[in-house]
């Protein structure tokens, strides 16, 4: 009866966060042992004692669809009124809007657009267009594709919509004790995405077609660029990608608790974009090599988090008294 009683007093929600905790945990890991999982399945599950490339990356995909399971079961158990609530009012709503009855369209188009868009980008990239060889080249083609050509533009685009933060920001007296570290980590932002742009173009010779100086001769691609002299370290730049996830997990939970709220709201992305977050992290875990696909939807992460920005700073509902 004492056993039944203390089973009973159980928190729900605390058995909820400790499965969510676990299932982000075991993601976070599992690149480092999953070798390991995979030569278990060789030795005793194949009877050629081989696991082909496809299998393995299915055994993978495998995993992965339980953890996300296994954070669906967490979600189910922490479910409560008033944390439901407050879940809404985080993912959902505008912090930088002054509060309304009604809760600003932006945040809720984010959240089903940006992740409706990487789901496309997967689906079309590992699925539809390796069927037809023809499609495949013209959107994925490295350098000459379309979905490529658009990276860099994206980028240059969101460079441009950060721009008009940093100009409403001097504009503005009452933003005055934001201006520095603020406006300095935009136009932080806005340099690396105009560089990242002249990169990914080799600074217009993709398009122009120039010869490569010989400058870089050493280039691996013989490119007019810096970043093919790194060619060896790429995966683990690509995986690494996976840490956006955790950095809107961040913003989430900043919010949640108050705590640093102008660096929060102002600097951090929305959380609004945590389904393509969790795409792009399953993305860069499981097939990094997959190199232009994490590029394109990267560029579909910035566009949005800039395009936030540029909405709420050019909204007369906007309130960075924060």
């Amino acid at each position: 009866m004492k056993m039944i009683r203390m089973n009973a007093q159980v928190d729900p929600r605390k058995i909820g966060i400790l499965v969510i905790t676990a299932s982000i945990v075991l993601s976070l890991i599992f690149p480092f042992f999953h070798h390991q999982i995979v030569r278990y399945f060789e030795f005793y599950l194949s009877s050629d004692h081989k696991i082909s490339p496809n299998g393995e990356r299915d055994l993978i995909a495998t995993y992965y669809l339980g953890m996300v399971l296994l954070l669906g079961f967490g979600f189910l158990k922490v479910q409560n009124i008033s944390w439901n609530g407050k879940m809404r009012q985080i993912f959902l709503g505008e912090p930088l809007y002054r509060p309304t009855p009604v809760q600003p369209p932006l945040p809720r188009l984010t959240l089903i657009l940006s992740s409706l868009v990487g789901l496309l980008l997967i689906v079309s990239m590992r699925f539809v267009s390796p069927r037809f060889p023809p499609l495949f080249q013209f959107l994925y083609a490295k350098d000459h594709g379309v979905f490529d050509l658009l990276v860099p533009f994206t980028m240059v685009i969101s460079a441009v919509l950060l721009s008009t933060a940093v100009w409403k920001l001097w504009k503005e007296p009452k933003s005055a004790k934001l201006r520095a570290y603020v406006s300095g980590v935009y136009l932080f932002m806005m340099g690396l995405l105009i560089v990242y742009a002249g990169e990914e173009t080799s600074w217009g010779q993709d398009f122009f077609g120039w010869q490569t100086p010989t400058v870089f001769s050493g280039n691996v691609e013989g490119q007019t660029n810096l970043h093919n002299y790194f060619n060896a370290y790429f995966d683990y730049g690509y995986i690494a990608l996976s840490l956006v996830l955790v950095v809107v997990l961040l913003s989430v939970w900043l919010e949640y608790n108050q705590h640093w709220l102008p660096f929060n709201r102002l600097l951090l992305p929305h959380p609004s974009l945590i389904g393509l977050s969790l795409l792009i992290a399953f993305v860069a875990i499981v097939w990094y090599p997959e190199q232009e696909l994490l590029e394109e939807m990267m560029a579909v992460f910035v566009l949005f988090y800039s395009f936030r920005i540029f909405t709420c700073f050019r909204s007369k509902s906007l309130s960075i008294e924060v």
